[in-house]
Protein backbone atom coordinates (compact mmCIF):
# COMPACT_ATOMS: atom_id res chain seq x y z
CA UNK A 1 0.00 0.00 0.00
CA UNK A 2 1.35 3.40 -0.70
CA UNK A 3 2.07 5.77 2.10
CA UNK A 4 -0.83 7.11 3.64
CA UNK A 5 -3.21 9.13 0.96
CA UNK A 6 -5.42 11.79 2.05
CA UNK A 7 -8.92 10.86 2.07
CA UNK A 8 -9.15 13.50 -1.16
CA UNK A 9 -6.74 11.03 -2.74
CA UNK A 10 -8.83 8.09 -1.99
CA UNK A 11 -11.86 9.53 -3.27
CA UNK A 12 -10.34 11.44 -6.54
CA UNK A 13 -8.77 7.46 -7.09
CA UNK A 14 -12.18 5.71 -6.52
CA UNK A 15 -13.34 8.27 -9.19
CA UNK A 16 -11.05 7.32 -11.61
CA UNK A 17 -11.45 3.87 -11.35
CA UNK A 18 -14.89 3.57 -11.27
CA UNK A 19 -15.13 5.98 -14.58
CA UNK A 20 -16.33 4.62 -17.95
CA UNK A 21 -12.80 4.00 -19.82
CA UNK A 22 -10.57 1.32 -18.35
CA UNK A 23 -7.14 2.56 -18.01
CA UNK A 24 -5.72 4.93 -14.75
CA UNK A 25 -5.46 7.95 -15.58
CA UNK A 26 -2.31 10.30 -15.20
CA UNK A 27 -2.85 12.12 -12.17
CA UNK A 28 -3.99 9.01 -10.33
CA UNK A 29 -2.95 9.06 -6.87
CA UNK A 30 -2.56 5.37 -6.87
CA UNK A 31 0.07 5.98 -9.32
CA UNK A 32 -0.28 2.51 -11.18
CA UNK A 33 -0.74 0.47 -8.52
CA UNK A 34 -2.44 -2.70 -8.50
CA UNK A 35 -5.95 -0.67 -8.49
CA UNK A 36 -7.98 -3.80 -7.80
CA UNK A 37 -6.48 -4.48 -4.78
CA UNK A 38 -5.64 -1.09 -3.54
CA UNK A 39 -9.34 0.46 -4.11
CA UNK A 40 -11.41 -1.74 -1.82
CA UNK A 41 -8.68 -2.00 1.52
CA UNK A 42 -8.86 2.66 0.84
CA UNK A 43 -12.87 2.38 0.88
CA UNK A 44 -13.34 0.40 3.39
CA UNK A 45 -10.52 2.25 5.74
CA UNK A 46 -12.28 5.69 4.62
CA UNK A 47 -15.51 4.63 5.47
CA UNK A 48 -14.50 2.80 8.45
CA UNK A 49 -12.65 6.39 9.67
CA UNK A 50 -16.07 8.32 8.18
CA UNK A 51 -18.33 6.48 10.47
CA UNK A 52 -15.82 6.38 13.27
CA UNK A 53 -15.78 10.63 12.86
CA UNK A 54 -19.49 10.30 12.73
CA UNK A 55 -20.31 8.25 16.17
CA UNK A 56 -17.90 10.65 17.36
CA UNK A 57 -19.62 13.64 16.64
CA UNK A 58 -22.95 11.92 17.35
CA UNK A 59 -21.88 11.49 20.79
CA UNK A 60 -20.58 15.19 20.70
CA UNK A 61 -24.02 16.24 19.59
CA UNK A 62 -25.64 13.86 22.22
CA UNK A 63 -23.31 15.77 24.84
CA UNK A 64 -24.07 19.04 23.68
CA UNK A 65 -27.62 18.39 23.40
CA UNK A 66 -27.97 17.01 27.14
CA UNK A 67 -25.84 20.35 28.12
CA UNK A 68 -27.99 22.27 26.16
CA UNK A 69 -31.16 20.84 27.81
CA UNK A 70 -29.38 21.29 31.15
CA UNK A 71 -28.81 24.66 30.56
CA UNK A 72 -32.00 25.49 29.35
CA UNK A 73 -33.56 23.94 32.28
CA UNK A 74 -31.35 25.60 34.16
CA UNK A 75 -32.13 29.05 32.72
CA UNK A 76 -35.76 27.96 32.87
CA UNK A 77 -35.52 27.23 36.76
CA UNK A 78 -33.50 31.13 37.42
CA UNK A 79 -36.30 32.99 35.34
CA UNK A 80 -39.02 30.99 37.47
CA UNK A 81 -36.98 31.88 40.64
CA UNK A 82 -36.79 35.62 39.26
CA UNK A 83 -40.05 35.95 39.02
CA UNK A 84 -41.13 34.10 42.36
CA UNK A 85 -38.29 36.85 43.87
CA UNK A 86 -39.51 39.73 41.93
CA UNK A 87 -43.40 38.63 43.17
CA UNK A 88 -41.83 38.62 46.95
CA UNK A 89 -40.51 42.46 46.27
CA UNK A 90 -43.40 43.42 45.10
CA UNK A 91 -45.11 41.87 47.92
CA UNK A 92 -42.49 43.24 50.29
CA UNK A 93 -42.92 46.65 48.55
CA UNK A 94 -46.65 46.73 49.48
CA UNK A 95 -46.26 45.14 52.36
CA UNK A 96 -43.88 47.89 53.33
CA UNK A 97 -46.00 50.55 51.77
CA UNK A 98 -48.68 49.68 54.44
CA UNK A 99 -46.55 49.84 56.90
CA UNK A 100 -45.43 52.80 56.72
CA UNK A 101 -48.76 54.19 56.39
CA UNK A 102 -49.95 51.91 59.45
CA UNK A 103 -46.64 53.81 61.10
CA UNK A 104 -47.96 57.15 59.70
CA UNK A 105 -51.64 55.97 61.20
CA UNK A 106 -49.95 54.92 64.44
CA UNK A 107 -47.72 58.68 64.87
CA UNK A 108 -51.13 60.56 64.25
CA UNK A 109 -52.57 58.13 66.42
CA UNK A 110 -50.02 58.88 69.23
CA UNK A 111 -49.92 62.79 68.75
CA UNK A 112 -53.60 62.83 68.86
CA UNK A 113 -53.27 60.56 72.39
CA UNK A 114 -50.65 63.20 73.54
CA UNK A 115 -52.35 66.02 73.00
CA UNK A 116 -55.75 64.40 74.79
CA UNK A 117 -53.51 63.12 77.86
CA UNK A 118 -52.01 66.80 78.41
CA UNK A 119 -55.21 68.32 77.77
CA UNK A 120 -56.96 65.88 80.88
CA UNK A 121 -53.35 67.02 82.95
CA UNK A 122 -54.64 70.44 82.29
CA UNK A 123 -57.75 69.49 83.38
CA UNK A 124 -56.57 67.14 86.54
CA UNK A 125 -53.99 70.15 87.67
CA UNK A 126 -57.08 72.09 87.47
CA UNK A 127 -59.65 69.65 89.06
CA UNK A 128 -56.96 69.34 92.03
CA UNK A 129 -56.82 73.08 92.57
CA UNK A 130 -60.62 73.49 92.23
CA UNK A 131 -60.69 70.28 94.68
CA UNK A 132 -58.09 72.10 96.72
CA UNK A 133 -60.18 75.79 96.60
CA UNK A 134 -63.05 73.44 98.00
CA UNK A 135 -61.30 71.82 100.90
CA UNK A 136 -60.15 75.55 102.05
CA UNK A 137 -63.29 76.70 101.69
CA UNK A 138 -64.98 74.06 103.49
CA UNK A 139 -62.46 74.67 105.86
CA UNK A 140 -63.01 78.49 106.30
CA UNK A 141 -67.08 77.65 106.60
CA UNK A 142 -65.97 75.02 109.35
CA UNK A 143 -63.58 77.62 111.00
CA UNK A 144 -66.39 80.70 110.60
CA UNK A 145 -69.05 78.26 111.95
CA UNK A 146 -66.90 77.22 115.35
CA UNK A 147 -66.11 81.04 115.91
CA UNK A 148 -70.04 81.47 115.88
CA UNK A 149 -70.38 78.46 118.72
CA UNK A 150 -67.35 79.78 120.60
CA UNK A 151 -68.58 83.67 120.36
CA UNK A 152 -72.34 82.30 122.10
CA UNK A 153 -72.36 82.09 125.57
CA UNK A 154 -72.61 78.27 125.77
CA UNK A 155 -75.19 77.22 128.74
CA UNK A 156 -75.35 73.85 130.13
CA UNK A 157 -78.60 73.22 127.67
CA UNK A 158 -76.78 74.20 125.29
CA UNK A 159 -74.28 70.82 125.61
CA UNK A 160 -75.61 69.56 122.25
CA UNK A 161 -73.78 72.12 120.91
CA UNK A 162 -70.54 71.79 122.39
CA UNK A 163 -70.93 67.87 121.29
CA UNK A 164 -71.22 69.39 117.62
CA UNK A 165 -68.62 71.84 117.99
CA UNK A 166 -66.13 68.67 119.13
CA UNK A 167 -67.31 66.65 115.83
CA UNK A 168 -66.59 69.93 114.12
CA UNK A 169 -62.96 70.21 115.54
CA UNK A 170 -62.18 66.46 114.43
CA UNK A 171 -63.78 67.35 111.11
CA UNK A 172 -61.36 70.72 110.51
CA UNK A 173 -58.52 68.63 111.88
CA UNK A 174 -59.07 65.77 109.55
CA UNK A 175 -59.30 68.43 106.23
CA UNK A 176 -56.96 70.85 107.45
CA UNK A 177 -54.97 69.78 109.98
CA UNK A 178 -53.94 71.03 113.19
CA UNK A 179 -51.67 73.84 111.98
CA UNK A 180 -54.71 75.75 109.98
CA UNK A 181 -56.57 74.80 112.71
Amino acid sequence: MPNKLTDAEIKKALEICTSEHLGCEDGCPLDGMNCGDEIPKLALDLINRQEAEIAVSQRRIATLEKLAEHRKKAVFERVERNLELRKDLETANADNENLKAEVERLKEELKESLIENAELLKCKFSADDVAQNIIRAKAEAYKECLEKIEQRDVSESDFYIMVKKTEFDNLLNELVGDADA
